[in-house]
C-alpha cells in the first residue's frame, strides 16, 4: 500500500481561489492601479498555481520593494479571506490520517494556511505544511517531504491529490501517480471532490501488489 498523500489546499482542500482573487485585486487598485481590475484578474488566472510574490512581480514590475508588498497583501489575506472546506473534505481527511503520512504543498502563505488549517481542526492532520513565500512550490516541496521521511521509496509510495496543471507538473516531474480533482477526463486518475478518493486510492494500491 502507498504511504503517503500530498495535498494542494486551494481548489482541493477549500474554496477559496476566487476570493483570494479579488482581495489582491482590491488591494492593488486601491494602492498601485486606478481601472485595471480586469487585466490583474486576467494575469491572476493565467497564473493561479504560481505563488502569488511571483504573481506580483508580473503584475507590479516596475514597483520596488515588491517583499513588503507582499507582506503587507498576505496580512491583508489572513483578515479578509473567508476560506469553506470543501464539503466533506474535513472529515476524509482525518479517515485518511488514519492509513496515511499526509502533506501540504500550497502557493498560499504559511501563516495562512495555518490558520484555515487550525480554523478547520486538521492542521495536525499533516506532517508537514509547506508554503510558498521562500520555497516554491516546485521540486523543493518534494524534496523536504522525501527528507523528513527518510524513505528511500518515498517517491514510489507517495501519491500527490490538486485540482491543478502545476499540480500536475510537479507529479509527472518525479514520477508520483497523480489524482486529478476536477471532472474533466483528462488525467487518469479524477475525482470531483476528496470525498471520493478512496476508491481510486484502492485502485492505485491495486498496481502494485507488493507494497500490501
Amino acid at each position: 500500500m502507498k504511504k503517503y498523500l500530498i495535498f494542494d489546499l486551494d481548489g482541493t482542500l477549500i474554496k477559496s481561489t476566487e476570493s483570494i482573487v479579488e482581495i489582491v485585486v482590491d488591494f492593488i487598485s486601491a494602492h498601485f492601479w486606478n481601472d485595471f481590475d480586469e487585466k490583474i484578474r486576467y494575469v491572476l488566472s493565467n497564473t493561479k498555481w504560481t505563488a502569488l510574490k511571483k504573481q506580483l512581480h508580473m503584475i507590479l514590475w516596475d514597483v520596488e520593494n515588491i517583499d513588503k508588498i507582499n507582506e503587507d497583501l498576505y496580512k491583508k489575506i489572513m483578515v479578509s479571506q473567508k476560506s469553506d472546506f470543501i464539503r466533506g473534505a474535513k472529515e476524509k481527511l482525518h479517515d485518511l490520517e488514519e492509513k496515511y503520512t499526509l502533506f501540504l504543498s500550497t502557493a498560499n502563505s504559511t501563516e495562512s494556511a495555518k490558520k484555515i488549517l487550525k480554523d478547520g481542526w486538521v492542521d495536525t492532520l499533516f506532517a508537514i505544511i509547506l508554503w510558498s513565500e521562500k520555497i516554491l512550490k516546485w521540486p523543493d516541496h518534494i524534496k523536504i517531504f522525501e527528507e523528513y521521511t527518510r524513505d528511500r521509496f518515498f517517491i514510489e509510495d507517495t501519491i500527490y491529490i490538486g485540482d491543478g496543471e502545476k499540480d500536475r507538473e510537479i507529479a509527472m516531474k518525479f514520477w508520483i501517480d497523480f489524482i486529478h480533482v476536477w471532472s474533466d477526463n483528462i488525467d487518469t486518475y479524477e475525482i470531483p471532490s476528496i470525498r471520493y478518493i478512496w476508491p481510486l486510492l484502492d485502485e492505485i494500491n491495486a498496481k502494485y501488489p507488493w507494497n500490501l
